[in-house]
């Protein structure tokens, strides 16, 4: 997609699940702003190249099908070529907007370099796992893959600011249509 002047993607998370909706019901659904891959073949410093938007806040976003360690297992498979995606936490309720009613869930995983000298070596490298709840209407088991590139200094976890939506005459709402 070519840049356009004043662009910008923040789309709440309420609107990552809409989306990610429309795309567990239909595999063949996509928008130019989230591209389809296999997430977990790529390293994190790999993925902005293929995606749709190239943007200076180092956010991209990915819609990934989610592969399992066994048949039997619920225990996602998320190793990389270099490391893996570690999960903090049970993850965090989504709800919709002036409700109580859960949406959907995030996790926050960090990447971690396999073959680290501390066991607590951090990346500049989050991803934010966005899923949705199973429905036997769905057709495919995909999660939105926000990534992130922290900057020196800002490897907290924190979300709050991503949970409001966007002022920008030209956010995600703007250009999302039921």
């Amino acid at each position: 997609m070519d840049s356009l002047v004043g662009f910008r993607f923040k789309p709440t998370n309420e609107e990552i699940i809409r989306l990610l909706k429309k795309k567990r019901l239909d595999p063949d659904f996509s928008v130019h702003t989230i591209k389809e891959i296999d997430f977990y073949s790529f390293d994190p410093w790999d993925l902005p190249r293929h995606s749709e938007i190239q943007c200076e806040e180092k956010v991209w976003y990915f819609y990934c099908e989610r592969y399992y360690k066994s048949a039997k297992s619920k225990q996602a498979h998320r190793r990389t070529k270099s490391g893996y995606w570690k999960v903090t936490g049970k993850g965090s309720d989504i709800k919709r907007k002036n409700s109580t009613e859960v949406i959907g869930t995030k996790k926050i995983l960090p990447f971690c370099p396999r073959r680290s000298a501390s066991k607590k070596a951090k990346t500049e490298w989050v991803m934010h796992e966005i899923s949705v709840e199973d429905d036997p209407l769905y057709k495919k088991d995909f999660v939105v893959c926000r990534l992130e590139r922290k900057r020196d200094g800002e490897l907290s976890t924190s979300t709050s600011v991503e949970d409001q939506s966007s002022p920008d005459l030209t956010s995600c709402s703007t250009i999302i249509h039921d």
